[in-house]
């Protein structure tokens, strides 16, 4: 199933994590396989993440260390992941 990707997504993940194209494959694997924020072993990211989805409507999903945005089935930016939550997810 592949996962819509929005202009700005796009823009984000060559900006902030790598410029490739292979970046529908990372995206769709990262809506398959990421951690949801309810699974997160680290409490402090899992209530930030928490408040953030309840404030702005997004599912927010934990993957190789980047936090992808999800909302109705397109993904709408990626965040890297603060380096101190590294190993801790």
């Amino acid at each position: 199933m592949t996962t819509y990707i929005t202009r700005h997504c796009k823009e984000r993940f060559s900006k902030r994590i790598a410029k490739t194209n292979r970046m529908p494959m990372f995206i769709s694997a990262a809506n398959r396989d990421g951690i949801l924020t309810q699974d997160l072993k680290c409490g402090e990211l899992r209530r930030i993440l928490s408040k953030k989805e309840e404030a702005y409507g997004r599912i927010a999903k934990v993957y190789k260390n980047c936090v992808y945005w999800f909302a109705d089935g397109a993904a709408v930016t990626v965040y890297p992941l603060a380096q101190k939550y590294h190993g801790r997810i």
